[in-house]
Formats: structure tokens, sequence, C-alpha cells
């Protein structure tokens, strides 16, 4: 399923029909993006072609034909628009080889803050990192005795709340349903069911004296749900609870607008394109795909 308002992908496309045809019309390019984009509302695509156009991302009106203009030039055609055709970005990863067999790839992070004798995990066996050529983007590698780890940068994908609260069912049936589980995964649930209450909105005191409220509902409503009680000592979240400084129970206000602009921008940060958007429709994207509503906001009393 698409995320929520991809305006995003919105604005890269209409770069890349533009570029892509050399020059256009503002009625071609409108008529692609109502074509490629029917669930949008075609306001909000007109206006964010005429924010392109006014940036300097998008070149012409409505009597002139449009092009890709200056800035798009200066901040993608360096690289003959490669990073404009990628929707998302990525590591630029380096290709291991060992003599003339290709072992795969790395990613630059792993060679970092190890010391000099640097021990990966690749294919399944150690290796040593012997020489590292940057220009040439390969990592040269000669087997290892053991250790060595596997590392790859980025966050993980939020947890879904159909996903938190088929957790919190294994929980409480104590079973996965349509097959058995071995004596060894039977030990280990059991010894989850005793450390992960299952009940929703449950408080448990943890060993370090703070407080982990388990919420059973996502990664979107628990982050909304702690920047909105900060205040009350919400500092971390997951896909299945709330983590506190104070007892959440003593205090349950809950702030109208969980997210100040900064907090917003920043909460985008990892979403490509967002800097093509008029600052409503990129606030509207962040919301809609990281935050609950304020009406769910405010009807979300769970301690």
């Amino acid at each position: 399923m698409s995320p929520p308002e991809p305006w995003n992908v919105v604005a890269q496309q209409a770069l890349l029909m533009t570029l892509e045809a050399g020059q256009t019309t503002l009625p071609a390019l409108r008529n692609g993006l109502a074509h490629s984009f029917p669930e949008l509302p075609a306001d909000n695509a007109e206006r964010l072609v005429a924010h392109l156009v006014h940036t300097g991302y998008l070149s012409g009106d409505a009597a002139d034909p449009m092009q890709i203009g200056p800035v798009a030039e200066r901040e993608f055609g360096g690289g003959h628009y490669r990073d404009l055709m990628a929707t998302f970005s990525g590591a630029a990863l380096l290709t291991a080889r060992h003599g003339a067999a290709e072992i795969g790839y790395l990613d630059p992070a792993v060679l970092a803050g190890q010391g000099e004798a640097i021990v990966v995990l690749l294919a399944g066996h150690p290796w040593r990192v012997r020489e590292v050529d940057w220009r040439r983007r390969q990592v040269w590698l000669e087997p290892a005795k053991g250790g060595g780890q596997a590392r790859w940068t980025g966050g993980g994908r939020d947890m879904s709340a159909d996903l938190a609260v088929s957790i919190r069912n294994v929980l409480t049936e104590g079973g996965v349903g349509g097959g058995e589980l071995s004596r060894r995964a039977r030990s280990a649930l059991d010894a989850m069911r005793d450390e992960m209450p299952a009940a929703d909105a449950q408080v448990q005191t943890t060993s370090s004296g703070r407080f982990r409220l388990w919420r059973y509902c996502g990664s979107v409503a628990n982050r909304t749900h702690m920047l909105a009680r900060r205040s009350v000592g919400a500092h971390r979240f997951d896909g299945l609870g709330v983590d506190f400084r104070l007892d959440p129970r003593l205090s349950k206000g809950a702030a109208e607008d969980p997210a100040s602009p900064e907090e917003l921008a920043a909460l985008g940060d990892g979403i490509k394109f967002l800097g093509l958007l008029p600052a409503d429709i990129k606030s509207r994207q962040i919301k809609s795909r990281l935050l609950l509503d304020k009406k769910r906001v405010q009807g979300d009393q769970s301690v």
C-alpha cells in the first residue's frame, strides 16, 4: 500500500516528466500528474507545480514551454539526474572483493570506528579488510578466523497498528495459531509473556525506576502519544509502547499539537524530495505519514 499523500513523489514526477519531454506545456504537465495521481486533489497538484516554478525547479508558465529550471539543474544535473530518478535514497555501497571474486557489498559505515583491524561478516563468512579503494568504491578482503559483524545504516520501518495488535494477541493467547511451537520457542514466548504485560494501556515499572506504558497500537500512534506527553515525562517510543521518566498515571494532559514546526522538519528528514514542497503541503505530508491527526490525539486518553 502506498503511503498517504505522497506529494514528494508528485514533485519528483513533475520534474521527471519535464526532463523526459525536454519541453512540455503547463496543461500537459497538469494532466500527466492528474493521470498518475488520481487520488490526490488536483488543486494541490497545480499549487505544487506553481511552487516548483516559483522556486526555480521548473521554468515556464501558461504561455511559455515548461522545462527544467536552473535550481533543478544545479541540485540534480551534476550526476546526469541519477539522484532525481531514484525515489528513495540509499548508501553509496562499496563492492567487496577477494582476489577476482566479488563477495558482495558493504555499507561504508561498517569501516568506521573499529580501529585498524576491521573484520566484517559478509556472505556468511568473516573477512578482514585489507584495502579500501574509495575512488573506485571497492574494498579488498581476506578470510578471517572469526568475529565480524554485518551493519547497515538507516532506521527500521514503523510498526503498523495491525502488527502491534497481533503481537499482543500472541502474548495473550500463548501461541501463534496454525502451527506448533518448538520447546525452545515455547520457552522464549513464555519468558516474553512474563516481561511484556499484554493488557492494553498497562504501566510497568522498569528495573531502572522508569515507567513503560504498553499500548500495542503501532509506531505512529505511540510517536504521537510520546510527543504530546513530553511535558509529563514521555521520552521514547516504539511500536508497542512509550517510555516515561515519571509515572504516566499521575498526569494525563496532552498537547493539542504534539510537534513544533522544527520537530516536524526533523521528522521529515528521511523523506526524499520533501524540500520541493510548499510549507503547508510538506507539513501535511509529514503529519499524515508519521503522526495521528488532532481529533485522534484528543480522543486518545489511554493513560
